[in-house]
């Protein structure tokens, strides 16, 4: 996402409270939409555009000269950001995890997906299939190698840094802080964690080793 008159560029990452900061944006910027904000956000100030007109599609050029004032991105805890994905995606919302899984049939059509379940879909997806934004690492879906990002935010601390950032940003609104459930608590996402296979923990350390190491997160969700 990108906003002139914020002098931003945003990575919108999944799970990370994006959501949030598109509705920000949309209202700081007076934007009136229907329907959905994703989409809406997306079309009014999604980067897609910028990339067709300016860069001929190009968008690893986009990313390595676009360089305003403010360039943001949100992360948060893999551990805690994939739980949040099953409980929302999954358990909330009812996704089919064929979402996830990519052709994997073992548990199309099953209800009541448990998160053993959701973790193995998730590990299973075939080497090229695209990822979804909800499990993607963030290190892979935001160009990290490519974007210089000089804002850091972390979700779980939003409550301290969100007021100062939208003052950095000469927002108009106030911010909307939800605090965070109690799942993002340790001894309580770490209950979900206990009964998976340690190969798995282990998969899913290499498949997040660049989001714990960048944004100094810890590398198991038992510490």
């Amino acid at each position: 996402m990108k906003s002139s008159h914020h002098r931003l560029f945003f990575c919108a990452t999944a799970k990370c409270g994006s959501t949030t900061w598109k509705s920000y944006l949309m209202k700081d910027l007076k934007i009136d939409w229907h329907g959905d904000l994703h989409e809406a956000a997306t079309k009014i100030l999604g980067t897609d555009s910028t990339v067709r007109t300016e860069y001929k599609g190009d968008s690893i050029k986009f990313l390595e000269t676009y360089r305003p004032e403010h360039r943001l991105i949100i992360v948060r805890n893999p551990w805690a950001r994939l739980l949040s994905a099953y409980q929302d995606k999954i358990v909330t919302m009812k996704y089919n995890l064929k979402n996830y899984c990519y052709g994997w049939k073992a548990y199309e059509g099953l209800t009541n997906i448990t998160f053993h379940q959701f973790i193995d879909c998730v590990l299973k997806k075939p080497e090229k299939a695209l990822i979804d934004s909800h499990t993607e690492p963030i290190t892979s879906s935001c160009g990290i190698c490519l974007m210089d990002y000089n804002i850091v935010l972390k979700l779980e601390e939003m409550n301290k840094g969100e007021e100062y950032l939208m003052r950095q940003l000469n927002f108009s609104i106030q911010p909307d802080y939800k605090p965070l459930n109690k799942m993002e608590y340790k001894s309580h996402y770490r209950d979900y964690y206990t009964g998976l296979p340690e190969n798995m923990i282990q998969q899913l350390q290499i498949l997040y080793k660049d989001d714990i190491a960048l944004f100094d997160y810890p590398n198991s969700p038992f510490l």
